[in-house]
């Protein structure tokens, strides 16, 4: 499990998890599990992350090994938008409550930190509106969770 990639280190943080990755090769199943919130450390494993998923999303790609799971708003303009953060946040009110958030944007507010919420807050990097809305028509059809339980057991 890598948690948080986004905040590793740019070009360190990347060759780590290529490590990680290449030591699961003599494995006929292997399984890594990258987790994060999007961040601000750029060319990281999150943004190669993030473009392979874009890629494969948009039909751009031939990998067979990989699963993005993304989970962000429709407009990145719309990020402070506390009725939007339900789609960037699915644990939201469960893990992380919807006061901790408005306390966070107000913080990002004063402190002029508001690239940072932003990214944290909704997982608004990368797509535009349309270019979200593409890659779901583009994946052809909503995806069924009783299918995917099948694929991982």
């Amino acid at each position: 499990m890598a948690d948080e990639i986004a905040s590793w280190p740019s070009a360190g943080g990347l060759k780590f998890y290529e490590v990680l990755k290449s030591s699961q090769g003599a494995r006929k199943q292997p399984l890594l599990i990258a987790i994060s919130s999007a961040g601000y450390e750029n060319e990281g494993p999150y943004d190669e992350l993030f473009k392979r998923a874009t890629r494969l999303l948009k039909g751009d790609s031939r990998e067979t090994r990989f699963l993005p799971i993304m989970y962000t708003i429709d407009d990145p303009a719309k990020w402070d938008d506390v009725n939007e953060w339900q789609k960037s946040n699915p644990n939201l009110g469960v893990s992380v409550s919807v006061d901790y958030l408005l306390e966070e944007l107000a913080i990002g507010d004063l402190e002029d930190a508001v690239d940072t919420y932003r990214a944290q807050l909704s997982n608004a990097q990368g797509l535009t509106p349309e270019e979200t809305e593409e890659c779901w028509q583009r994946a052809g059809r909503e995806l069924d969770l009783l299918e995917v339980e099948k694929w991982i057991s």
